[in-house]
């Protein structure tokens, strides 16, 4: 089947009610959430050593030059973080400690937030200043840095760029028009300094993002198998209310996924290999489109940090950034300051495969253009 033969199938009546009710308990929960840990957090104690507010690459000169000591990095990053586990407990958002930090390198990112490190790493180099994503990410990237060709100059001003508003996916929240506005800023940024100007997209298959993402990580071994021991629904339902009482080794997320992972296409059935066929069909437009100059500009998240608890509710707006890992381009996320609540706002910006070096490059341009970094108020 080509490209152009696969169909978008209309929402179901089913899918359209879910949607009304999610909507409706989400915002109900919202304001729950707003009343019970409030519009504010505890005040965040001041950055006091200015060394943690410079690129990774200045502290490293400074070394190299002997106008600092390698100790005075050491105690100055003398921290101590919570990520949300059974061990440590519940990692707080820096810019406001009753928001979440975001799943999988979470705490890294919050760390990276508060200054308490220099750079970190997650599925890819994690830094506060763009500037420093080159020099780790060739560290990282080992023998395949070849592949990258990262001292490769760019110029962002011959690149084409293109962008999507929103994914317009069922169960997941309106992009936040703060997010939306920062992004049109970004393509306005482009017009004015470079004469570029941005294509908009609205590609339909981003609809199925969450689908394309269950497809792609559905396992022959299911996930609660992986993580208890055992398998089905009833088995996952018991350790979920365990687990609220306190009782279970497993944290409430990952149940979820359990049940999540429970919900998807069967390994081999028609709805799995059309996913599996739509995710490579969504893949070679992208390829086609972006081609060896061009970039593509997409939220990574169509919220601001929402409250703890509040992504139970909440559970799909991840899919922005699922759905682009699940075709295998590289991206970049680039802040853009922060929204009037005072919470960090960006987009990501996606190249062809292993062209990585375009990400950076924006990702350093826009840097520079929207201040890039900013320390959480306190």
């Amino acid at each position: 089947m080509a490209t152009s033969d696969i169909t978008m199938k209309p929402l179901g009546m089913r899918v359209k009610v879910l949607q009304v009710f999610r909507f409706v308990f989400a915002s109900i929960f919202k304001i729950f959430c707003t009343l019970y840990y409030g519009k504010s957090g505890e005040n965040f104690p001041p950055i006091t050593a200015d060394i943690l507010k410079l690129p990774a690459v200045e502290v490293a000169n400074k070394i190299r030059n002997k106008e600092i000591k390698t100790e005075f990095i050491v105690n100055a990053n003398a921290w101590l973080w919570e990520t949300h586990n059974h061990i440590y407990g519940r990692t707080n958002n820096p810019y406001n400690t009753t928001r979440i930090v975001g799943g999988s390198s979470g705490g890294e990112g919050c760390i990276q937030g508060a200054a308490g490190s220099i750079f970190g790493v997650g599925l890819g180099p994690m830094t506060r200043h763009a500037v420093d994503l080159k020099p780790l990410l060739k560290i990282m990237s080992g023998d395949n840095a070849s592949k990258l060709d990262l001292d490769k100059n760019v110029d962002v001003g011959k690149l084409k760029v293109f962008y999507q508003l929103s994914s317009n996916a069922p169960m997941t929240d309106s992009v936040d028009p703060e997010i939306t506005t920062a992004l049109k800023k970004v393509v306005e940024f482009f017009s004015v300094k470079y004469k570029v100007e941005a294509e908009e997209k609205k590609f339909q298959f981003l609809q199925k993002s969450l689908p394309i993402w269950m497809t792609t990580m559905k396992n022959k071994e299911p996930f609660e198998r992986l993580i208890m021991g055992k398998e089905g629904t009833t088995a996952i339902v018991l350790e979920i209310f365990k687990s609220l009482i306190g009782c279970s080794g497993n944290t409430l997320i990952g149940l979820f996924t359990a049940l999540m992972d429970g919900a998807g296409a069967e390994i081999g059935s028609d709805k799995y290999n059309y996913h599996l066929k739509l995710r490579d069909d969504l893949e070679k437009i992208f390829v086609e489109m972006l081609g060896d100059d061009g970039v593509f500009l997409y939220p990574t998240h169509p919220t601001t940090a929402p409250y703890h608890n509040e992504p139970l509710v909440k559970p799909f707006n991840f899919s922005y950034t699922a759905v682009i890992n699940c075709l295998g381009l590289p991206a970049t996320t680039v802040p853009l300051g922060l929204s009037s609540e005072g919470l960090p706002i960006g987009i990501q910006v996606v190249a062809n495969h292993n062209n990585d070096r375009l990400c950076l490059a924006v990702a350093e341009e826009l840097d520079k253009a929207f201040g890039g970094w900013v320390e959480p108020r306190h």
